[in-house]
């Protein structure tokens, strides 16, 4: 029988989100145990939405530097694999589930202490028999799994989300992983 994590403290987290469901109630379900959640999401130029939503360029550290240079921050959770699809131009929908992981790990690096990173996708990893894995959300993978061997600070999980179950169950199950 596997043990859960203990809770993790409540703090600010940085929720690289899109528009779908799942994400939503990840926000929800965060900010339901007391944390602050800040979204971020994918956008043209930096645009400060609210006190506690951003647009940032995905290619742009120094649009990630400008969000994080204030305040603690729990973490950062990664989510826009969960929106890229393969009808997208791939080159974007590739940079939105994996590339914009380095101009991510490139300022969180920079901060003096250390900081956690999820890279949460769904699907990317085949379970059953005859599962077809997402391959945009593979590069997701491959971008995470080398920040955990050249950045060991940052510590680096990946998490895959069970594509079979609801937004709600999938907010659930990684509630659990935090």
């Amino acid at each position: 029988t596997r043990q859960a994590p203990p809770s993790a403290p409540a703090g600010s987290w940085l929720l690289l989100a899109g528009s779908g469901t799942t994400e939503t109630a990840i926000a929800n379900a965060l900010t339901r145990r007391g944390d602050r959640v800040v979204i971020v999401r994918r956008g043209r130029e930096f645009a400060k939405i609210s006190e506690d939503e951003f647009s940032v360029r995905a290619e742009s550290p120094d649009d990630f530097a400008r969000i994080l240079e204030d305040g603690a921050w729990a973490g950062a959770i990664h989510l826009w694999s969960l929106d890229a699809s393969p009808a997208d131009d791939w080159e974007e929908a590739a940079s939105a589930a994996g590339y914009s992981l380095a101009p991510l790990a490139r300022v969180l690096g920079n901060r003096q202490m250390s900081s956690r990173l999820f890279v949460v996708t769904r699907g990317a990893q085949a379970v059953a028999s005859g599962d077809s894995p997402d391959a945009l959300a593979g590069t997701a993978w491959g971008f995470a799994r080398v920040l955990m061997n050249e950045a060991p600070r940052l510590r680096t999980r990946l998490i895959d989300l069970d594509a079979s179950r609801d937004a709600a169950a999938q907010a659930e199950d990684l509630m659990r992983e935090l």
